[in-house]
């Protein structure tokens, strides 16, 4: 019999048995995660009779919509048994789940598909773009004229750190680089540890630059064969430059993951720009009620996978029987308060439909495209 519910702390074992089947992670990581990351108030599992066949975890993580703080989770080891799939249970499990959020007051998901094509039956589309930036170790880089301005003209440096050591610094440089973005996590102290834990549970780097003894940016990294930067955060044009140099110094080839306004200040020709989360409503009324608040037009809302959301809404949040000025999916409405597409770009894409040009002028000005980016992927 298939049956689905919550998970409890006497499903951790299975559940740690699946990710590890299905997921390519390394044993440090996995026991860490598990021992750290497994919220089963926040995991839902299903079963065929005592058989684990289909999971999903997930974890609160406020984003930041427009500057605003929005009560959020980020959801991720969604896994079915190989001879499960096709049975509609990863629908059922993660339909399970976002009710759940949503009795918690959580009013949207974010997550990090292999394929986003996966999850568009859930209206989730992408909404934030990571930039990669590759470079083979005998790749020159010449973005020196920032670093020898600096140098000349203040106390500064780039160097390896101890997370540990530096740990007040590194959170005061994430939080100022969060304000130039949307979509992206929030982490107060707590979120940030647990997140540097994450990253050292499989061994990774770090390096810092300095200004006047401030950071000012900053590099997670793991060294292997290549380097790989999972974590690359600055709002400054030479901390963006400096770094790169340092990890070209180690001699090896470096693929860098950042946002793409950080990757055009570096200025690396091979970078490839492409979106990673996608995200997903599940209380429209308190997401427009919190981003926008104007009662003084309205949006049509269609949702073919949670019924809650569909409906007329007025961007204050207030559900009503009245005349609409917009209509669109939950999903598309999600891309356009992120900011991740103009509501220009969803009309000439078809998926959006004016109902008074008037009006959706108005909501297009009220919600101009906007820098998208998260680093945290599950």
């Amino acid at each position: 019999m298939i049956s689905t519910r919550m998970c409890t702390y006497k499903d951790k074992a299975a559940m740690k048995k699946l990710w590890t089947e299905l997921f390519g992670d390394s044993k440090s990581f996995t026991d860490w995660f598990f021992d750290n990351r497994f919220y089963p108030q926040y995991c839902v599992c299903t079963y065929d009779n005592d058989l684990l066949v289909s999971c999903a975890h997930s974890l609160p993580m406020p984003v930041l919509i427009r500057g605003k703080e929005i009560p959020c989770a980020m959801i991720s080891g969604i896994a079915t048994v190989e001879a499960y799939r096709k049975q509609g249970l990863m629908h059922k499990t993660l339909l399970y789940l976002i009710n759940e959020l949503n009795a918690k007051d959580i009013y949207a998901a974010t997550l990090k598909a292999v394929n986003l094509s996966t999850y568009y039956s859930m209206h989730y589309y992408g909404c934030t773009l990571s930039a990669y930036i590759r470079s083979g170790k005998k790749d020159k880089y010449a973005c020196l004229m920032p670093y020898i301005e600096e140098k000349a003209n203040s106390d500064v440096s780039c160097r390896q750190i101890d997370i540990y050591d530096e740990f007040d610094g590194l959170h005061a440089c994430y939080t100022g680089f969060t304000k130039g973005y949307s979509g992206i996590a929030i982490r107060d102290k707590a979120a940030f540890k647990l997140k540097m834990n994450d990253y050292l549970s499989d061994n990774a780097k770090a390096i810092a630059v300095f200004k006047d003894g401030k950071i000012t940016g900053y590099c997670i990294y793991f060294d292997e064969k290549d380097l790989y930067a999972e974590e690359y955060i600055t709002d400054d044009l030479y901390s963006a430059c400096a770094m790169f140099k340092a990890l070209k110094e180690q001699g090896k080839s470096i693929t860098v993951k950042t946002s793409k306004k950080v990757a055009d200040r570096v200025g690396v020709k091979n970078t490839e720009v492409t979106e990673q989360n996608s995200m997903g409503i599940i209380n429209i009324g308190k997401l427009l009620e919190s981003i926008c608040g104007n009662g003084d037009y309205g949006v049509k809302v269609f949702d073919s996978f949670y019924n809650p959301n569909n409906g007329i809404y007025l961007l204050n949040g207030k559900k009503v029987n009245d005349k609409y000025h917009l209509e669109l999916s939950s999903g598309h409405l999600m891309q356009l308060l992120t900011g991740h597409k103009s509501l220009e770009e969803l009309v000439s894409e078809g998926v959006a439909v004016i109902h008074d040009k008037v009006a959706c002028d108005e909501i297009s000005k009220m919600f101009p495209e906007q820098n998208c980016f998260i680093a945290d992927e599950y």
